[in-house]
């Protein structure tokens, strides 16, 4: 099925990831929380092609981020918590997560990763609630990607042919 081949895909990436976040996880400190494509990937999002397993670790003022090797830590700004824990780790909650990535990913993996988030059966978020986080990103442009992010398509594959035909002019596939 679309799942299994999603988690064959991604299987060896989220168990290196689980792994370092596990091992990490006794020195978060209070506040901190996993976040951006840690939180993504956690959560089984598809993460772009040639994606290597990190640590992303954030806290929202005052707290700060660590600064610590082989750990990107983020100093966001202050907000309610929205965080959650998942198999014993806080996870950045994942409309936040893909709005985080957003400056740095391309259209086409923003993209794939909302299309998981919608995904009515795996219900992480809504097309909704990923605008109402994007309009709260100021300057950044992802009304393009919202417009093409569909509730429905269960693989990154399924994205990708999606996006293709759309890009060639073709009826959107159903």
């Amino acid at each position: 099925t679309a799942a299994e081949i999603r988690l064959d895909r991604y299987a060896p990436h989220l168990r290196e990831l689980r792994l370092l976040a596990e091992r990490y996880a006794p020195r978060l400190r209070a506040g901190q929380f996993y976040s951006h494509d840690t939180a993504l990937a956690l959560r089984e999002v598809p993460t772009p092609d040639g994606w290597v397993p990190t640590l992303h670790v954030s806290a929202y003022r005052p707290h700060s981020g660590p600064a610590a090797r082989g750990v990107t830590g983020h100093r966001l700004q202050a907000r309610t918590l929205a965080w959650r824990v998942i198999d014993g780790l806080p996870v950045e909650d994942p409309v936040r997560a893909w709005a985080q990535v957003s400056g740095r990913w391309c259209e086409d993996d923003l993209i794939a990763a909302a299309d998981s988030l919608v995904l009515r059966k795996r219900g992480l978020a809504t097309i909704e609630e990923l605008r109402a986080e994007a309009s709260l990103m100021r300057g950044r442009a992802l009304d393009g990607v919202l417009g093409l992010v569909r509730d429905g398509a269960e693989s990154f594959r399924e994205t990708t042919l999606r996006l293709a035909c759309h890009r060639a002019g073709l009826p959107e596939p159903i």
